[in-house]
């Protein structure tokens, strides 16, 4: 069984909750409470997409029961597959240590699981690009052609332009950046993307 993770803000909790138990959609699963009192919890996996209820039961037949919440699962998150660089005469040049992406580049992700369970791609303006923790705007998002295949994936290609003033940790040899793809609520993980050492600045 595949597994998300959630985390939940609560307060009013008691020192320990040695013995109780968390429900997510009436199916118990594993949680721990940090020391801010939020808990971090495994939803399942065969949950259906939507609203579903999550409780906390103390042990036994206490009265203690934190009342009901909801809890809005979406799609599964999407996930890079590859980058390119697009020069201005269209050739696409696949990112690696010897190839490394220039600040400034179009950089073109090719990209599954964007469009969830919608019925079509989200437009440029509702995606966006994480590179080391700062969000930028996809320019373009278009579908991967897949003619003649009889189980057509979702796949899209998501344009945007590395940032001039990228910043890298110096101590990461050969340098890279992490970048991450966001829709709505849903982010993919990070992506290692090989980068030049931007030029210092005068």
């Amino acid at each position: 069984m595949l597994f998300r993770s959630a985390l939940i803000a609560t307060s009013g909790l008691p020192a320990t909750l040695a013995g109780w138990t968390l429900k997510i959609g009436g199916v118990v699963t594993t949680f721990s409470a940090d020391k801010n009192s939020v808990l971090s919890a495994h939803v399942p996996g065969d949950l259906a997409v939507g609203p579903q209820t999550v409780q906390l039961l103390p042990p036994g037949n206490s009265t203690l029961a934190a009342p009901p919440v909801a809890l809005q699962l979406d799609a599964a998150p999407p996930s890079i597959l590859t980058a390119t660089i697009l020069t201005s005469d269209g050739t696409a040049t696949p990112v690696t240590s010897s190839a490394p992406a220039h600040p400034g580049d179009s950089i073109v992700l090719t990209v599954s699981g964007l469009a969830g369970l919608e019925a079509a791609l989200p437009a440029p303006g509702y995606v966006w690009i994480s590179v080391n923790g700062s969000p930028y705007q996809a320019t373009a998002v278009n579908a991967v052609p897949q003619d003649g295949v009889k189980n057509p994936q979702d796949l899209s290609y998501v344009r945007f332009t590395l940032p001039a003033g990228l910043t890298v940790d110096p101590a990461v040899q050969p340098p890279t950046v992490s970048i991450m793809v966001r829709v709505g609520t849903r982010l993919s993980a990070g992506f290692t993307l090989d980068v030049t050492t931007p030029t210092p600045t005068k």
